[in-house]
């Protein structure tokens, strides 16, 4: 895959799946933050203990799709918010409420990985 597709898939799915419009990441740097989201977010499926199963599911998939994306041979116009949810559910199995709730939480989560990059803090 070329990477200004890549990079423009991996754009509307953070601003699709994280709600994130704040063009804060842009094409410039998306590719440094990717990698340091995926970094952040490995870090933090280490840390979620083995009794929050759905937490875990759902980071897994989010993991499995961001660092993949260029072995999904897919148009960009596949990536709206209805297939990236329709994709995580069925990788991650669960029902779509504790999907929805774990997903709630990892958007926080994504909001402190993003500061982070922004201000250049480990």
């Amino acid at each position: 895959m070329e990477l200004k597709v890549k990079k423009e898939i991996f754009l509307r799915i953070i601003e699709e799946l994280f709600a994130d419009d704040t063009k804060e990441i842009d094409k410039g740097n998306c590719v440094s933050f990717c990698n340091f989201l995926i970094d952040t977010l490995d870090l933090e499926l280490e840390a979620i203990p083995e009794e929050e199963e759905a937490d875990r599911v759902v980071l897994e998939s989010i993991l499995e799709l961001v660092s993949n994306l260029d072995t999904l041979n897919v148009d960009i116009s596949f990536w709206n918010s209805k297939q990236i949810k329709e994709y995580l559910l069925d990788y991650s199995g669960l029902e779509e409420e504790d999907f929805q709730f774990s997903l709630y939480k990892f958007r926080k989560i994504y909001s402190f990985i993003k500061n982070d990059f922004i201000l250049g803090l480990p």
